[in-house]
């Protein structure tokens, strides 16, 4: 599993190289286009010489600043019009001498907002796709709630009365909600319940994908992925980077709960250490499984059980119906 600290760290390094290259391309014209027309590289000097008279100016006298800088934007103003009319005269697009930024939100800083920084969606966006190429997270790329198609699901009428249909956008609903408004330290949970091919897990993905888009550190496993890292863990002190990463992560998505292999006086104790560990800390978690919640006390015992199901934090949906896979397939 990708640390997404150290991807950050990552893609910000790899936006201080674009910033680099692209202050070269931008010197790189400077010297060509004042080389063929004096005009042009004498309009350049003034800019530079008027923006360090203000400086000096200001430094000079401080109560006077805000004077000095309305002054200094008046007369850039003027020398930037004469600029892009020499410019274009000259053949060049006019914002041929302007700083080059790959993302305009941010101009390639990493991060925006004011007095309080941000990491900018382009940051967001490019840890998203680096985490998503990890195995761990390959599903995501499709699995979203701009993917999400809803025709797929059948009108069949449930025991509630409604249709499946209808079910399954109000499941969906409450789901991106909680996506869009996701806080890491609410301890607000989702456990979905049913049957397989219900789409429980496309769900699960769609909530994680939002998740880490909007900056989260987000792990995404299988219990019977979580099973074997406890049993390693436990048994060969081995893969505690990744039994820390499911314990510190924003949010931590376990799919298929009841289907990994059990062990006695072991499986449970495994993931009760990471579930006891999260709940304590008011960390959310989002589980599928095809076991009724009745059948997560026998399995896992009253400890697990009532974590996971904890009627205060834990959002609980049940699926009904006909399996999708019928309806995407035909």
């Amino acid at each position: 599993m990708r640390d997404r600290a150290n991807t950050v760290r990552e893609v910000l390094w790899e936006l201080e190289s674009i910033r680099s290259r692209n202050m070269d391309t931008l010197d790189a014209r400077k010297r060509e286009v004042g080389a063929k027309y004096p005009r042009i590289a004498e309009l350049m000097e003034s800019r530079t010489k008027a923006f360090r008279e203000s400086f000096a100016g200001a430094m000079r006298n401080p109560e006077k600043a805000r004077e000095t800088s309305q002054r200094l934007g008046k007369r850039i103003e003027e020398i930037n019009l004469e600029l892009r009319k020499a410019l274009t005269e000259a053949g060049y697009e006019e914002d041929y001498l302007q700083p080059i930024y790959t993302c305009q939100l941010c101009k390639d800083t990493g991060y925006v907002g004011e007095p309080i920084h941000t990491l900018c969606q382009c940051v967001q966006k490019r840890v998203m796709e680096k985490m998503v190429g990890d195995t761990d997270y390959r599903l995501l790329q499709h699995e979203n709630f701009e993917s999400y198609d809803e025709t797929i699901i059948p009108e069949t009428t449930l025991s509630n009365g409604m249709t499946q249909r209808e079910a399954q956008r109000r499941i969906r609903n409450i789901c991106k909600k909680y996506a869009d408004n996701f806080d890491p330290g609410s301890g607000e949970s989702l456990m979905m319940v049913g049957s397989s091919g219900l789409g429980k897990t496309f769900l699960m993905n769609c909530v994680c994908q939002r998740v880490i888009e909007r900056g989260y550190q987000v792990v995404v496993t299988t219990a019977f992925k979580l099973a074997e890292i406890m049993r390693d863990y436990q048994f060969n002190g081995t893969s505690a980077e990744a039994v820390r990463e499911m314990v510190d992560a924003d949010l931590l998505a376990v799919d298929d709960l009841g289907a990994e292999p059990r062990f006695r006086n072991l499986t449970g104790s495994g993931i009760l250490f990471i579930i006891n560990e999260r709940y304590n800390a008011g960390k959310p978690m989002i589980f599928t499984t095809n076991c009724p919640p009745p059948d997560l006390y026998i399995n896992y015992g009253d400890r697990v059980a009532a974590r996971i199901l904890d009627p205060v934090r834990t959002k609980i949906f049940l699926f009904e119906g006909n399996d999708l896979r019928r309806f995407r397939n035909s």
